[in-house]
């Protein structure tokens, strides 16, 4: 292969605001505060200042959580190193997915730990622990209820879940779901290796406690620690941030103005903001948005006053939810957390945040775009090699792709432009001539030859398509190779899942070294050799 690491720029990836982060543009200082380094993660441990009273909610809360769990020995001492004021957390986060989700959830978590492992081994004042958010709270499960495996879109239908919280979704009816995946697999031992990894639904009673397991399972020799933000003692502690949305409208306010900046300096806005960025959960598990309309607030068909509102959300705070702008308050609220590392999506709508963030005098993160990985085979390392192609040239559009490969390996010159200027040069010729004779007859010789030139463009599409049918075989593997980097056009980080390679014995351990090995503080497209 030509190159092991591509940047965004490379490949277009991301929005220009996100490329124009990774890349340290001056248009993106108005958003945060510090440009991601290992020097500015250090530094913003001097600014983050954490009490113990709650250090000492979060490891309850923490060691509640994962009671149920396995832990390793490394996310015990983790959880436990948060009561010391010179531990600090470096956070990922993604909602719940099938089977653990696509392969970047996967990334998002080896990177972090990456950092906090790079951090602990440069310095010994201050202490760094991985934190994964699982997003229990999100309500979109038709988003979140299927995998991709082996080119196949395999789902669970569950039913009465409309606007539930995926996280309390019972993971008792999922059978059907495993049964398929399990159909996908031939070997029996491999079958029973994934009967095995799939076992955490049939062991824990939601998918949240599941996802629990799944990621502790991948992760937990690593240290990663796991937390659910849908927990009643820890939304105490954002009961301020609540209080203060809810009387001061202070997100619309201060997004509003940001979203105005960014547009100025040409950018757009990733989340819209609303008069009101709380969600109610009712007690039988729905997520429904309150609404603000003049002076009162509406949770589907009831209205609350100010202080009505405020009364609910002091007696029952595990029912009010933050959605997308909120939760990253909500996150460093609770964790003594320095940094943030996510997706381009994400990270556009942090840069939203950052006068939200001052105005409720809460510390607000380095934001780290993550990494993007590419995975490759000997197989697929051959091709590029056959075919002389760059992972790079693999992006383009399919048509595109298989007649650029046409062309490049015809056997006779395909294209029909040498006759066509011909062609244009006869017109001229007889359109001089008609002028000296019948100059009425110009729009008709125009008509004709246009004719023969769609004839010409017609024979060329012909030798094309004869060309494209000797070249099958080889057109097809082409498209094939195209689909394993490139899955519908996407990056193959986002259509497959973990499954898909669960046959490879220390696939994780592969991904951690290799990212590892090339680690910089600018986010950048990753070749991985499995």
């Amino acid at each position: 292969m030509k190159k092991l690491t591509y940047s965004f720029d490379d490949f277009n990836a991301s929005s220009a605001l996100v490329r124009a982060l990774i890349n340290g543009n001056d248009s993106t200082k108005p958003f945060i505060n510090h440009f991601f380094s290992e020097d500015e993660l250090i530094e913003q441990t001097s600014r983050r200042s954490f009490s113990v009273d709650r250090r000492k909610k979060l490891v309850n809360r923490l060691q509640n959580q994962n009671a149920g769990l396995n832990l390793s020995k490394n996310s015990q001492q983790n959880i436990e190193r948060l009561l010391d004021d010179n531990t600090y957390t470096i956070t990922t986060g993604h909602q719940l997915n099938m089977a653990s989700g696509p392969l970047y959830t996967l990334y998002k978590i080896i990177e972090i730990i990456n950092w906090c492992e790079k951090l602990n081994t440069s310095q010994d004042k201050r202490y760094f622990v991985p934190v994964f958010w699982m997003a229990t709270e999100d309500h979109d499960f038709e988003e979140i209820n299927h995998i991709n495996l082996f080119g196949h879109k395999l789902s669970w239908s569950h039913q009465s879940v409309d606007n539930c919280v995926v996280g309390r979704i019972s993971s008792m009816e999922i059978q059907e779901f495993i049964d398929q995946v399990l159909g996908m697999f031939k070997d029996e031992t491999l079958k029973k290796q994934v009967a095995t990894f799939l076992n955490a639904y049939q062991n824990h009673d939601s998918l949240a406690e599941a996802n629990r397991a799944l990621i502790n399972g991948l992760f937990g020799d690593y240290g990663l620690v796991i937390l659910d933000g849908d927990d009643k003692a820890l939304k105490q502690s954002f009961l301020p941030i609540a209080v203060a949305e809810i009387e001061d409208s202070v997100t619309v306010k201060t997004v509003s103005k940001t979203n105005e900046e960014l547009k100025t300096k040409g950018f757009h806005q990733q989340v819209f903001v609303r008069d009101c960025n709380l969600f109610y959960i009712e007690p039988d598990g729905e997520r429904v948005r309150i609404e603000r309309i003049d002076n009162e607030f509406v949770i589907k068909h009831q209205k609350y006053r100010l202080e009505e509102l405020k009364e609910l959300l002091n007696v029952y705070p595990e029912r009010f939810s933050p959605n997308a702008l909120l939760r990253p308050l909500y996150q460093e609220s609770i964790l003594p957390n320095v940094a943030y590392v996510g997706g381009g999506g994400e990270i556009a709508y942090w840069l939203q945040l950052k006068s939200t963030f001052e105005a409720l005098n809460t510390v607000f993160p380095v934001l780290k775009v993550r990494d993007s990985v590419l995975l490759v085979d000997n197989k697929v390392e051959e091709q590029l090699a056959a075919f002389q192609y760059d992972i790079l040239d693999l992006k383009a559009d399919t048509d595109l792709l298989l007649k650029d490969f046409v062309k490049k390996n015809q056997s006779i010159e395909l294209s029909l432009q040498e006759q066509k200027h011909a062609l244009a040069g006869i017109k001229q010729k007889v359109l001089t001539k008609a002028l000296q004779i019948d100059k009425n007859a110009t729009a008709f010789i125009e008509a004709e030859f246009q004719r023969m030139d769609n004839q010409l463009d017609k024979m060329e599409k012909k030798f094309v398509a004869a060309e494209k049918k000797n070249q099958e075989k080889a057109l097809k593997q082409v498209e094939k190779l195209q689909q394993r980097i490139f899955p519908h056009g996407g990056f193959q980080e986002r259509y497959e899942n973990y499954l898909n390679y669960i046959q490879i014995p220390n696939f994780i351990e592969i991904i951690k070294s290799g990212l590892k090995e090339r680690m910089t503080a600018k986010a950048a497209i990753h070749i991985v050799k499995l």
